[in-house]
């Protein structure tokens, strides 16, 4: 940190003597010696390992583009952001090195690539405090002027990232502190890119956002969609599924471009029968995550979005969740080819020729809480040792543990890739790995066989899965439940 800290500070009163100088010779000078801090901190190998020398970098060569064409007062106002940006280096915490970067965009900084500041919030968000993380955000989201061409506010994909890094109550007491004229761009990011609000059917979290948008004429209008929409909500989970229908209609009236609205009135429909009406509904909420996109054979992300992108794992989740809606599209594919390949099942190979479980997902809470475990973390299956195991997935291996004695054995996790959604899948208790590190496998190739290995009692293969946002509160890594795609691969084998 030393060695990076001297390096900002040498960049930032080189590029102060540069702002200086446009007006004593010309701005090719200033671009010049830039460009020279940039390969000065490029060519020492330990600044070069670190994002913040990375981006100081490529924010002191845009920054003496945009010097070049200002004014001698505006170019003193980009001095003194430059300075600060300079002192937030010097912190041992990061939390305070991003709060004062937040601070210097606000104040007309000479970071004029949003870019930089997104990088930087992404990569020191995840390390700080809860409060100084809902401080950090409500900076970077309610800048009002930057030298962006737009406002802060309009990276929404951004700021959904960061604002859905935070937990459940953090959100909500985010909502709780925020200034009345911030709330109206928190609320509006919240209600279409709020992750828990689709995984998590965080009627709570919308009860909060409800109480922050009525206490203010500001959002009125707000609080009438947010009114109607947690009404629907709780209709929903009573079972009063007409009721519901009509409550998310009004919502969607005043907000007809919300995903995460239409997604809920689709479960309805659902509920109802009513299930072209449901594939319209989330054909339109696809519609406005057009983050991936269906060549005939691979679904691909093409967007930048992790929220975007984990919207649309969800989205196919709740069709696949859904048997009736989910057949109804195998007969439809045609007509909705990519909504099709989003609601492909994840797995799509069982992973021993005959699968009978003998321990299901979360059970035996006792025996795994003091491991630090709600419950059992994946489903165990019986088998004799030197049974063939398969890969449930087209993958790469990531990881192989040859250790027996370790709690799952001899293990190894298979990385997946489908559209925007990365998702793993464990195969432990192995008497043999057949696959090396780096391998890539295809669906029903053997990666193993069934052993005894490890903190077991008996042969059997237990299988693991790990996806972002498919994780349940308070599992750790990651951990989901796989049983919704092995239970239909049962069903199709039968």
């Amino acid at each position: 940190m030393r060695t990076t800290v001297v390096a900002v500070q040498e960049a930032a009163q080189v590029e102060a003597e540069a702002t200086v100088s446009i007006y004593q010779q010309d701005a090719a000078f200033a671009q010049t010696r830039a460009a020279e801090v940039a390969m000065t901190a490029t060519a020492d190998g330990q600044i070069a390992t670190t994002i913040q020398a990375q981006l100081n970098a490529e924010a002191t060569v845009a920054a003496a583009t945009a010097m070049a064409q200002v004014s001698e007062a505006q170019a003193t106002a980009e001095a003194r952001a430059t300075a600060e940006f300079a002192i937030a280096a010097t912190a041992t915490s990061q939390s305070a090195y991003l709060v004062t970067i937040a601070q210097a965009v606000q104040e007309q900084s000479t970071i004029s690539d949003p870019n930089v500041v997104e990088a930087i919030a992404q990569t020191t968000f995840t390390t700080m405090d809860s409060q100084t993380r809902l401080d950090s955000l409500s900076r970077l989201l309610f800048a009002e002027q930057t030298t962006y061409d737009v406002p802060l506010t309009s990276y929404a994909a951004s700021a959904a990232d960061l604002f859905n890094g935070l937990s459940s109550e953090e959100q909500i007491a985010l909502f709780a502190t925020t200034d009345v004229n911030e709330q109206r761009a928190l609320l509006e990011l919240a209600m279409r890119r709020t992750l828990r609000l689709v995984g998590n059917n965080e009627t709570d979290l919308l009860g909060a956002m409800l109480a922050a948008a009525s206490q203010t004429r500001i959002n009125i209008d707000l609080a009438a969609v947010l009114d109607s929409w947690w009404n629907g909500r709780i209709s929903a989970e009573s079972g009063q599924y007409d009721v519901a229908l009509r409550l998310f209609d009004a919502a969607l009236l005043a907000q007809p471009d919300n995903p995460i609205l239409l997604m809920d009135r689709a479960r309805a429909y659902a509920e109802t029968g009513q299930i072209q009406n449901a594939l319209n509904d989330y054909l339109a909420a696809l519609g406005y995550l057009n983050v991936v996109a269906w060549d005939g054979e691979t679904l691909s992300c093409t967007g930048q979005s992790q929220t975007e992108g984990d919207m649309v794992a969800l989205l196919g989740r709740a069709i696949f969740d859904q048997p009736a809606v989910w057949e109804s599209l195998q007969v439809l594919e045609a007509r909705y080819p990519l909504m099709a390949a989003v609601a492909r099942p994840l797995f799509t190979e069982l992973p021993l020729d005959v699968v009978i479980v003998t321990q299901e997902f979360g059970a035996n809470e006792a025996v795994f809480q003091p491991l630090g475990l709600p419950g059992h973390d994946g489903l165990d299956f019986a088998g004799q040792i030197g049974e063939a195991v398969y890969a449930v997935a087209d993958g790469v291996v990531v990881a192989v543990q040859s250790d027996p004695s370790r709690a799952y054995g001899l293990n190894i996790t298979v990385e997946h890739q489908w559209g925007c959604l990365t998702y793993q899948t464990r195969y432990a208790q192995l008497s043999e790995i057949d696959v090396a590190l780096n391998d890539v496998v295809e669906a029903g190739e053997r990666v193993g066989r069934v052993g005894q290995t490890g903190n077991v009692v008996g042969p059997h293969l237990h299988l693991g899965f790990m996806a972002r946002p498919y994780s349940l509160p308070d599992w750790p890594n990651d951990l989901a439940d796989p049983s919704p795609y092995i239970a239909h691969l049962i069903e199709w084998q039968e």
